[in-house]
């Protein structure tokens, strides 16, 4: 977490996170992400399926 907090604050990102690809079945989701408002792992809006 704190790459990801260190990587927001070294590009100035509103949003830092990794986010897990499958290619064989075409869906993503986040895994771990920081946002500078909300906090760590906060509530999201994704909608990856």
């Amino acid at each position: 977490m704190k790459t990801l907090i260190t990587a927001c604050e070294f590009y100035e990102a509103d949003w830092c996170g990794i986010i897990l690809l499958d290619l064989d079945i075409s869906v993503w989701r986040p895994y771990w992400w920081y946002d500078v408002k909300c906090g760590e792992m906060a509530d999201t809006a994704f909608h990856e399926l």
